[in-house]
């Protein structure tokens, strides 16, 4: 063999070689390990806003449309949902909304909702903070 052939038979002999690839995913927090390679996963730098994703909570069948979104707000593995606490299904309306606040320090969420709701008024007139985290 020269040496003009050589890369070339080494290329060949490399790509015949068995390619092992793997998928893996990993929550926030959680390592895997295989011989001397390690892989965490850890929230990225800087990155102390939570995901939100939206879904509809109440769907309009005869005009085929969505009247309330929900959203879902995600940070680590801590979840809040922002919804209609009171819904008037004459109105087609949300008379309470719950809320969702991040507090990036502690990790989790402040969600509030509402304590005690006036039907006849249709408005909240008392709410409450519930802590949700770590």
């Amino acid at each position: 063999m020269n040496l003009r052939t050589l890369p070339l038979a080494l290329c060949c002999a490399l790509t015949a070689l068995p390619l092992q690839a793997e998928t893996i995913f990993l929550q926030e927090g959680e390592q895997w390990r295989r011989g001397d390679v390690q892989v965490w996963c850890e929230r990225p730098r800087g990155s102390e806003q939570p995901v939100v994703l939206s879904e509809c909570q109440h769907w309009d069948d005869f005009r085929d449309d969505c009247l309330f979104q929900r959203r879902i707000h995600r940070a680590g593995g801590v979840e809040c949902v922002e919804e209609c606490q009171h819904w008037d299904d004459f109105s087609g309306s949300c008379h309470f909304e719950t809320r969702c606040e991040y507090r990036p320090g502690q990790g989790g969420f402040v969600r509030t909702e509402c304590a005690r709701f006036d039907d006849f008024r249709e408005t909240c007139r008392d709410t409450r903070e519930v802590w949700i985290g770590p």
